[in-house]
């Protein structure tokens, strides 16, 4: 047993092993590094802000040039009894103003200093007109304007009275002293009596009450259409008073 020698371990440290004392030092290093490649990045950025700007403000320029924001047309009224007609509207100026009737090219002009255009003596098709417009500044083209459709309508309204009748004679109390004319005409149509608008239902029947007075009395009516047709219808009857008794 005396014989067996006693050993104390101890563990041998690995080759390459960082010691405690190297480890602030990589982390500093580490560091000095990080703020070296920031200082790059930064440095680099701000020498090229002004090439960004440029390309920025080229981007901006074309896309307002490739925008144009297209012509407005002035409102025309839907109907027309007129052949040829003006066409005005607005755009910015020095523009070429295209104008196009159902799809196809008509005129086209520049704009005036202010932006405004004017198409004279358009002519109307039977049927519906649809007219749309674009501009162009620069070789580029705008979308087409907002449509505007008009049709040619030439054909006076209907306009018959009923009551009271031409030449008639017709009986008043004397509290009254009114009357109340009835007919028929078209729909959206304006009609006036004697200075009173008539109200028409949608079967194209009217009534309105005027004032009388004892004998001769006239009726005038005047029908006006959507475009501007008109129709009038003028004649006279006679009332009688009847008075009331005490």
């Amino acid at each position: 047993m005396s014989n067996w020698k006693s050993y104390k371990y101890s563990p041998k440290k690995p080759s390459g092993s960082i010691t405690n004392s190297a480890v602030p030092i990589l982390l500093l290093i580490v560091f000095i590094g990080f703020i070296f490649l920031a200082y790059i990045g930064i440095t680099t950025f701000v020498k090229n802000l002004d090439k960004i700007g440029i390309k920025q403000e080229e981007t901006a320029g074309k896309t307002r040039i490739e925008n144009i924001q297209p012509p407005l047309l002035s409102n025309i009224p839907r109907y027309s009894k007129e052949k040829v007609i003006m066409i005005e509207g607005y755009s910015v100026e020095k523009a070429k103003i295209t104008l196009y009737k159902n799809n196809k090219m008509i005129k086209e002009l520049e704009t005036r200093d202010d932006g405004d255009f004017k198409f004279e003596n358009i002519v109307l098709d039977s049927g519906d007109n649809e007219f749309y417009a674009t501009s162009t500044v620069n070789e580029k083209t705008s979308i087409a304007s907002s449509k505007l459709l008009i049709s040619v309508d030439t054909t006076s309204p209907v306009l018959t009275i009923s009551s009271p009748e031409k030449g008639s004679e017709v009986e008043v109390n004397e509290s009254d002293e009114l009357i109340t004319v009835t007919g028929t005409t078209d729909n959206n149509i304006e009609l006036n009596i004697n200075g009173r608008l008539a109200s028409i239902d949608e079967d194209g029947a009217f009534s309105v009450s005027i004032n009388v007075k004892e004998g001769k009395n006239s009726i005038n009516a005047e029908a006006t259409d959507q475009a501007g047709n008109k129709t009038k219808v003028e004649f006279d009857f006679t009332v009688n008073i009847s008075k009331s008794s005490n």
